[in-house]
């Protein structure tokens, strides 16, 4: 599987979502560990957005480092917060580049951050 292949299941993740279509794939050596979508509407939890929710089913892991997350639109803090608490080293983003101060931080804390053009 590529970039285009996880980001797919990322937007298949999304169309689940009662509140903002967004969806994440947690990946491993080019294996899917989890995935989610937005879900704080479903679960009346205003923190199970779509990073979140998909870095709680990957469960406890001593092998954060090596992962990457796929996701369908730029994270806001609260995911961002937790994308760096856990140490997950990469992160795939749909669209164009932008200024974000959540980028910047992203990016000040050691995540590398590639943009995957979707259209």
């Amino acid at each position: 599987m590529n970039d285009q292949d996880f980001m797919s299941i990322a937007y298949r993740e999304s169309a689940n979502s009662f509140a903002e279509k967004a969806g994440a794939v947690l990946v491993i050596d080019d294996q899917i560990i989890a995935k989610s979508y937005d879900r704080t509407k479903e679960l009346n939890d205003p923190t199970a957005i779509a990073e979140i929710d998909c870095i709680r089913k990957a469960g406890r892991r001593n092998d954060q480092s090596s992962m990457c997350l796929y996701t369908t639109k730029i994270p806001d803090m609260l995911g961002a917060g937790t994308v760096v608490q856990f140490g997950i080293s990469s992160l795939v983003i749909s669209g164009k580049p932008r200024d974000s101060a959540t980028l910047d931080f992203l990016q000040q804390h050691g995540v590398l951050i590639r943009f995957l053009d979707t259209n």
